[in-house]
């Protein structure tokens, strides 16, 4: 789940059939896209009937976007054909950002990693629309929230997201088992509902305004490594908490801690950050 540094500035254009990145040219704005589909975890020929599925209870949670929105969103030509994973929703009336992982494009295949946000304004009118331009979400990528958003004192809507923190480590694991499942069932509800799932075990700046959730599933699922709980580290001098992972690919064996904190209340912990 490490994650390089990302450029402040990377370029994308939100096209019809495309989220490639391109270079900003000196005349122009830096603006975002959905690309070339390219596969980056695919799943692999349908296999025998599965049993009947697991009940998920973070399933019955509502989306962190608001439907409306993301219709709106969905009705854009742009991304026409794309399966969309709802990641959060950013928000300064009459101004919000939506922020949605581009998955899959016409099969239940990962095609993108990319997340991008998608800023909207509602018009006297009521409708929602497009405004502005999208863009990639990456390290760095605060500042251009607040210019979509016309201010930084924005909310987010309710993102219902962490788990008690003796929880956290094993519902990573099992959550994370539930994405790869999805994908090698061919399942694009269910891979967007285990995305979305994994996503609520990450802190808002991490699940909205970073990729970790298309990054670390895409990465663990394509290189088929497995991931064991193996300890939590109660919380310390700042409230931190630390949970210690496995990850085990072959005979190649690594822990790796992860920086868990409040999510609002000492009940509901998450994600956010890596230790040293």
């Amino acid at each position: 789940m490490t994650k390089p540094a990302r450029a402040a500035s990377i370029a994308i254009t939100l096209a019809a059939a495309t989220c490639s990145r391109q270079p900003p040219t000196p005349a122009s704005v830096p603006t975002p896209a959905l690309s070339e589909p390219r596969p980056v975890a695919a799943a692999p020929p349908a296999a025998a009937q599965p049993a009947a599925p697991q009940s998920w209870p973070e399933d019955e949670l509502p989306s962190p976007v608001d439907p409306e929105l993301l219709r709106a969103v969905g009705a854009m030509p742009e991304v026409a054909g794309w399966t969309l994973v709802p990641l959060a929703q950013l928000e300064r009336p009459p101004r919000y950002v939506v922020v949605v992982w581009p998955a899959m494009q016409g099969s239940a295949v990962i095609r993108d990693d990319d997340i991008v946000a998608i800023p909207l304004e509602r018009t006297q009118a009521g409708g929602m629309v497009p405004f502005g331009e999208p863009f990639l979400v990456g390290r760095g990528e605060q500042e251009r929230v607040v210019q979509a958003l016309g201010g930084s004192d924005y909310t987010t809507r309710a993102r219902h997201e962490g788990v008690p923190l003796d929880e956290l480590g094993p519902q990573v694991v099992a959550r994370v088992r539930r994405f790869r499942d999805a994908v090698q069932q061919g399942d694009a509800q269910a891979i967007v509902a285990a995305a979305v799932g994994f996503s609520r075990l990450l802190s808002t700046e991490r699940a909205a305004l970073d990729d970790w959730v298309s990054d670390a599933l895409t990465e663990l699922v394509e290189e088929n490594v497995t991931v064991e709980a193996v300890r939590t580290e109660r919380p310390g001098q700042g409230g931190t908490a630390r949970v210690v992972l496995r990850m085990k690919n072959g005979d190649d064996v690594d822990e790796e801690g992860v920086i868990a904190t409040q999510a609002g209340d000492d009940r509901h912990w998450v994600i956010s950050g890596e230790a040293d």
